[in-house]
């Protein structure tokens, strides 16, 4: 399973910023390009079945993650931020539900014993490399924005190779989030169990919102 290198890569060079801080920028600026076009009135044909399909996958996945996450709001929150930041990051929506899975299963105050945070289980120190000293890491849409950002960038590194791209992933959390409801795991289980997770339980067959 490999992915595409996400667009606009070739210009990051030229920005004088950590490439983790110039991948984050550019993903920013792409989202505030895309929540307009959300914004605009939706009545043609296609954009109607868009909006059937990502009703449909809300509705789908909602139910799924139901016993994991009892609040219907948080669910609905939480699934329609992984919509917009796996398109901004031009990510699979499953392969996130899948890590999410795996890093924190699902609890949005996880702390790992490196230190990493939220739903994605992402290190402090990368909100520093982006130039920020002051971002909530709990907070449900800056942890995806940043974890999806670092999947992408680690997926660029690797050329789309998602079991080595999740194995940089992991590293990054520099500790194991431990949950007693969860199984022990080996830190070179992480990719296998993500890629698992996401052919079974987090499989969804329909063209991608």
């Amino acid at each position: 399973m490999k992915y595409p290198r996400c667009q606009g890569r070739k210009y990051l060079s030229s920005l004088k910023m950590g490439r983790f801080a110039a991948l984050l920028f550019v993903t920013t600026a792409c989202g505030s390009v895309a929540a307009e076009t959300e914004n605009r009135p939706e009545t043609s044909a296609p954009s109607l079945h868009i909006r059937y399909e990502k009703s449909a996958w809300l509705t789908d996945m909602s139910k799924r993650l139901e016993d994991r996450v009892s609040d219907r709001e948080v669910r609905m929150v939480l699934l329609n931020g992984v919509l917009a930041e796996s398109k901004r990051a031009n990510l699979d929506p499953q392969l996130v539900l899948s890590l999410i899975d795996v890093a924190s299963g699902f609890k949005k105050y996880a702390v790992s014993s490196g230190g990493a945070r939220g739903y994605m289980q992402v290190a402090p120190y990368w909100t520093k490399s982006a130039g920020s000293t002051d971002a909530n890491l709990f907070h449900v849409l800056v942890n995806l924005r940043y974890g999806c950002t670092l999947l992408r960038e680690f997926l660029d590194r690797e050329n789309g190779n998602v079991r080595k791209a999740l194995v940089r992933y992991r590293n990054q959390m520099d500790g194991q989030f431990n949950d007693k409801s969860l199984p022990a795991e080996r830190q070179s289980d992480f990719p296998d169990i993500v890629v698992r997770l996401h052919n079974t339980r987090w499989r969804y067959d329909t063209a991608s919102m």
